[in-house]
């Protein structure tokens, strides 16, 4: 989704779409080809120059006529420590078991936009007024965008899927970090039809890991008073939970040290 809209922001986009009696260039090649050099340059500490020239690209497909590469020892250090932002981490995703099927919880990545969508649409007024607070008949799509294109260094979101992902979201969990990795904020939705078995735990067992693998200190969050269930699933994995000075809410923390 990214390598899309980076390209259609430039000039020669038109181009690439077709014009007269020129074919369109092959999307799918076109950004593979982006992704595949992306990955290269996260993965591969050594890399330190890539040439592709010319690297052509037509209805069939994409090609490189001719590459020049320079290496060089990988520096010692943390090897995320030379990128401007993070990317996305694989290593994060795993499958597990719910109720006998088998479920994929990976992080979020900036494609699930449509799927968030989804999510948010099907979910009923009472779940999402008790994830967002108020009543509301849909999530903007700027606020999709923030909530599926996530910067992981500062941030991380959780979704469970269908082990194929051939259906939509089962829920989610997310917590954003402070810039000093002391606290984090967290908030938790599961899906209408996937409650009462277990989900949130699973997703929010997750996310703890995640928090202490990292270093993170403490986790909050925050809940309407009426919403009991958030508040067992708190006090269940150890949550502190207690009203704020108007009744109206409860307020979570977990110590993480």
């Amino acid at each position: 989704a990214l390598a899309a809209d980076l390209v259609s922001r430039t000039r020669v986009a038109g181009l690439l779409a077709g014009y007269r009696d020129r074919a369109a260039v092959d999307m799918r090649a076109r950004n593979t080809t982006l992704l595949q050099v992306s990955h290269m340059a996260c993965d591969l500490a050594e890399l330190v120059e890539l040439d592709i020239n010319p690297l052509l690209a037509d209805d069939q497909g994409v090609m490189a006529l001719d590459a020049r590469v320079k290496v060089r020892a990988a520096p010692k250090g943390a090897a995320d420590a030379r990128l401007a932002i993070r990317p996305y981490p694989a290593q994060l995703e795993e499958e597990t078991l719910l109720d006998g099927q088998a479920v994929c919880l990976r992080p979020i990545r900036p494609e699930d936009g449509p799927r968030l969508q989804s999510f948010y649409a099907h979910a009923t007024p009472a779940d999402m007024r008790l994830r967002f607070f108020l009543t509301r008949r849909e999530v903007p799509q700027t606020e999709l965008a923030r909530y599926s294109q996530i910067d992981y260094d500062r941030e991380m979101t959780f979704i469970a899927l269908p082990a194929d992902e051939s259906d939509g979201m089962l829920g989610e969990v997310r917590a954003v970090c402070d810039p000093d990795n002391l606290r984090a904020e967290f908030a938790i939705q599961v899906a209408s039809t996937s409650q009462h078995h277990g989900l949130a735990r699973l997703l929010m067992d997750k996310m703890l890991r995640y928090l202490r693998e990292r270093g993170t200190r403490e986790l909050v969050g925050e809940c309407l008073r009426e919403n009991t269930g958030m508040a067992h699933l708190a006090r269940s994995v150890g949550f502190e939970v207690k009203a704020n000075a108007q009744g109206d809410m409860l307020n979570m923390r977990l110590s993480l040290a």
